[in-house]
């Protein structure tokens, strides 16, 4: 009867499990999300509405994703040119200075997506081991 029980027992782990899991990947991506907004260098407009999290779960994986633009070309160049920084865009020197940031049109980057990345990893990294943890506790008790 105890290995009856036992084999019970890990079978809900690894459900339990799996949800703790997608529960902390959602609260991880939310932070995510919430950090990169709070970072960019404008507080609305087309950059920061373009930030949103998705979580999935597909074959007993579960993923969580941060996006910094919707998809389509022009913003993936916008959010590009706010995170790396622009390497002389300008077209013409106009009446500006030579030689400034002004007239060659460079800017360096905010580097929003590597500091997220960051941010976020050893979090979760940290609570997926105490999802893990937890999971095994309930299940032996």
């Amino acid at each position: 009867m105890g290995a009856k029980k036992l084999r019970k027992q890990l079978q809900q782990m690894s459900v339990t499990t799996h949800e703790a899991l997608l529960s902390s990947t959602r609260r991880t991506v939310a932070l995510g999300v919430r950090k990169a907004k709070a970072i960019a260098p404008v507080d609305t407009g087309d950059l920061v509405s373009k930030f949103s999290g998705h979580t999935m779960s597909k074959d007993g994986n579960t993923f969580g994703f941060i996006n910094f633009h919707d998809g389509t070309a022009s913003a993936a160049i916008k959010f590009g040119a706010v995170n790396y920084g622009r390497k002389g865009s300008r077209t013409s020197s106009g009446t500006r200075l030579k030689n400034s940031v002004a007239s060659t049109g460079q800017t360096s980057g905010y580097h929003i997506r590597e500091t997220i990345k960051l941010i976020i990893s050893e979090r979760h990294k940290r609570a997926v081991t105490r999802s893990i943890n937890k999971a095994i506790k309930d299940a032996v008790k």
